[in-house]
């Protein structure tokens, strides 16, 4: 205030509290911040549901990045036409309520494509309470309805499998047993027509023997499951039948029971074929004889398998034990030859010495004369001669008959009883038959101990020892070296053969032993050779085992023991 004097005599102050309107727009920002980031579209609308603004999400949503393509414009306007009715309706809802929550409508885009969105609607108000205008928060659902879909696709799918399998499957209440589903395998099992009979009703009535679900209570609660549990169970018309019951507990959050899911099945013709099938046991105690020649049958079967692989190794070896007694036989055949020329000279020489003597009176100039003749002839000669081929063709003589004799007892038929017999001599006698197969692969030491006889089958060994030296010799690439060695420690006997050969990959040496199994060419092998051989150490209560290594060789062990008892 100013005097008439010009100078200031008062201030006069007017004040205003302007808090809550402060508050109002630190609010207003913060919502203004909040619509503008939401990824859902917010539009504002007049009373008459023109549209007077809106957010960025509402320009994505409807597919424009132009404002004036929404504002102006009403809202119905972006509805189907199928929707404004249903919409119509929801508006006089949302005046008496004030609000409208999660509405699902399906709307169009700026291009006119249809997608499902999820609105909510509220009013908005003055002071005096006089309509303004609405708030719209609309939600692109596409994704969901998509997953729902899809979510109810599957749904229906295992319902549709659930409900058309034969096997009964059904829900009840737990411990109190009230049925509440059931699929169609369930109803036929029980001869119930439609759920409609079932539902509600309490499973007890099913059991032929209450003390049967008693006891299925009892499993279920202390384990929480049960498997294939044999029940007597009648159907609607009161049939027994005999079913399989395979459940499990359903709980809440808390661990209690819900309810039971079960399976269970008609196993009554099952039982009665297995019933069927005990009958027949003493029918078949009384084939027992049958099936004892059987036995017997496949016994013999057995050894003709294992004479048959020896034939098969034989065959392999046959060029092989053909040269060995061509060698001996072709000087024996030549010596012969040269003894019918001798024998002939010797007779010529006989038949003239008479008339020699006849010529000659005097024994001086006979013996000359004769001497002469001789000298002819090269009797001396002849006779020296004669001793020393001789002696050629006994030795071969002998080395066939050798030879001869051991392929004969080597491929004798096998005789099922044992004795005691020399292992070494064994070892002999199978070198000798296979020397062809590897005198040409191999050089052979052999370390034979000072073995006691052992009890054993010793054609059968043989056979063992044949089949390892030729896959020795087989996995020789060039010359290397087969070693066999033999001792005794404790009660047990021990045959080392070992080759330098190329070896065994550690990943086949398990499979080995299995019968067919081979690594050699078609047609030149069977695979049952190593399978026959622990099959005959086995039953010699003996043990094989091998040793391998890839490019350094092989090493089987065989250990027997000595009186044909359990290995120590």
């Amino acid at each position: 205030l100013i005097s008439v004097y010009d100078y200031v005599r008062c201030f006069q102050v007017i004040g205003r509290d302007i808090t809550e309107r402060k508050q109002a727009e630190k609010e207003l920002i913060r919502l203004s911040t909040a619509i503008r980031t939401t990824s859902d579209s917010v539009v504002i609308c007049d009373p008459e549901f023109k549209i007077v603004d809106c957010n960025d999400a509402a320009l994505q949503i409807y597919g424009t990045k132009n404002k004036n393509d929404l504002v102006g414009k009403n809202c119905f306007d972006f509805l189907a036409p199928e929707e404004v009715e249903l919409a119509l309706k929801d508006k006089d809802e949302l005046m008496k309520k004030g609000f409208l929550r999660g509405r699902e409508y399906r709307a169009f885009k700026k291009n006119c494509e249809i997608f499902p969105v999820e609105v909510s609607i509220s009013l908005m108000k003055d002071k005096n309470n006089e309509l303004t205008g609405f708030v719209t928060v609309t939600r692109d659902i596409s994704e969901r309805k998509k997953l729902e879909e899809s979510v109810r696709l599957s749904e229906e799918k295992y319902r549709t499998l659930v409900e058309n399998i034969d096997i009964g499957i059904f829900r009840n209440t737990g411990i109190d047993g009230k049925i509440i589903e059931v699929n169609r395998g369930w109803l036929k099992i029980f001869g119930y027509s439609s759920k409609k009979e079932v539902l509600g009703k309490n499973v007890i009535e099913v059991y032929c023997d209450p003390e049967d679900r008693k006891e299925l209570n009892k499993k279920m609660v202390n384990k929480g499951f049960v498997k294939n549990m044999e029940v007597n169970l009648r159907k609607k018309d009161g049939t027994p039948f005999i079913g399989s019951i395979t459940a499990v507990t359903i709980k809440d959050d808390k661990g209690n029971i819900k309810y039971y899911d079960c399976v269970i099945e008609d196993i009554t013709e099952r039982k009665n074929t297995e019933n069927a099938l005990w009958r027949k046991n003493k029918l078949i105690l009384k084939k027992n004889r049958e099936l004892h020649k059987a036995m017997k049958e496949l016994k013999s079967a057995q050894n003709m398998l294992i004479q048959s692989e020896k034939m098969a190794s034989i065959g392999t070896l046959a060029a092989g034990v053909a040269h060995e007694i061509n060698n001996p036989l072709s000087y024996v055949s030549s010596n012969i030859k040269y003894i019918k020329k001798y024998v002939e000279k010797m007779e010529n020489f006989i038949k003239e010495l008479p008339e020699v003597f006849s010529k000659f009176p005097f024994y001086s100039e006979f013996s000359s004369e004769f001497q002469k003749i001789k000298n002819s002839y090269k009797i001396d000669f002849i006779l020296e001669d004669l001793t020393s081929a001789i002696n050629e063709s006994i030795e071969g003589a002998e080395r066939v008959k050798k030879i001869v004799q051991d392929l004969k007892s080597f491929s004798h038929p096998v005789v099922e009883s044992m004795s005691y017999a020399n292992i070494n001599e064994g070892i002999e006698t199978t070198l000798n038959i296979v020397w062809n197969e590897l005198k040409y692969k191999a050089e052979v030491k052999k370390e034979l101990g000072d073995l006691p006889e052992v009890y054993c089958n010793i054609q059968k060994l043989n056979q063992v020892f044949m089949n390892i030296l030729v896959n020795a010799a087989q996995a020789i690439e060039n010359h290397g070296i087969i070693k066999i060695k033999t001792y005794v420690k404790g009660e047990n006997v021990f045959i080392e053969i070992s080759d330098t050969g190329c070896g065994i990959p550690e990943k086949n040496l398990h499979k080995i032993f299995d019968a067919f199994y081979s690594t050699k060419e078609i047609g030149k092998g069977t695979g049952l050779g190593l399978s026959i051989a622990q099959k005959i150490i086995k039953e010699h209560s003996g043990i094989i085992n091998v040793k391998s290594k890839v490019g350094k060789g092989t090493t089987f062990t065989i250990r027997i023991p000595v009186n044909g008892g359990k290995v120590k």
